[in-house]
């Protein structure tokens, strides 16, 4: 694969997007869950990163916790850098979502809705379901990989791939 390769959408990816695969597959997938572990185990929360997703954005990359000063107080927060190439910064206490900005080049969204959470999707999808050939922007911004927080600099560090889908 080079930073020059294309790529076309895939039987699976168009598969994902049907009306034969279950809502709830392409619902439960690619999301972070929290679940009360004092009391009954029941789930508090759920953020889905991407809805419907169709670019094989699994997210598998270990989210790292954290203390973050944010406007002014502390905030216990989530931190994911995405396959998706969007580094997210979600509320622990109850799923908000604080920010999402990319950490690599990224062109199948402009950029994440804060108010709604979801990415908001440029026209690549479309126009690869019409049959063009398009490149897809990351084919992984980090891919099942540690990252680390380091509370006294306040920076995190990440490996990345800045590499369009083939």
């Amino acid at each position: 694969m080079t930073p020059n390769s294309t790529s076309s959408l895939g039987d699976r990816q168009r598969r994902a997007v049907q009306p034969g695969v279950s809502r709830r597959r392409r619902q439960s997938v690619h999301g972070q869950r929290a679940r009360d572990p004092a009391k009954t185990g029941e789930l508090v929360w759920h953020y889905q990163y991407i809805p419907n997703e169709s670019y094989d954005f699994d997210g598998s990359a270990e989210p790292v916790l954290a203390d973050l000063r944010i406007d002014g107080r502390v905030r216990k927060v989530l931190l994911n850098a995405n396959k998706n190439g969007f580094m997210y910064v979600i509320d622990r206490t109850n799923g908000k979502l604080i920010a999402a900005h990319p950490f690599v080049k990224v062109n199948w969204a402009s950029h994440v809705d804060l108010k709604t959470g979801r990415p908001v999707l440029t026209d690549i999808y479309e126009r690869a379901v019409k049959g063009e050939t398009v490149e897809i922007w990351p084919s992984r911004g980090t891919n099942a990989s540690l990252m680390a927080f380091n509370p006294k600099t306040g920076l995190v560090y990440v490996n990345s791939w800045e590499i369009p889908a083939s």
